[in-house]
């Protein structure tokens, strides 16, 4: 049996490459969007808790007091 020779013997490799470059991508873009979301939770969320956290601690010691 005689075996066809791929004329384009480089063609997965290409393909391969291809791919590899798009997925690359996507995962730089999809980081780039996990750090801004996190910037934005890290400056907004977590300031807003720790104030109501405090808040709360305060409160709480309060009660204790008998104030």
């Amino acid at each position: 049996m005689v075996k066809e020779q791929d004329p384009f013997p480089d063609h997965r490799l290409v393909l391969a490459s291809i791919l590899d470059d798009r997925v690359i991508a996507d995962i730089k873009e999809e980081e780039r969007r996990w750090k801004l979301q996190f910037r934005e939770w890290s400056t907004n969320y977590i300031v807003d808790w720790k104030l109501q956290y405090e808040r709360f601690l305060k409160n709480t010691h309060q009660c204790r007091d008998g104030s």
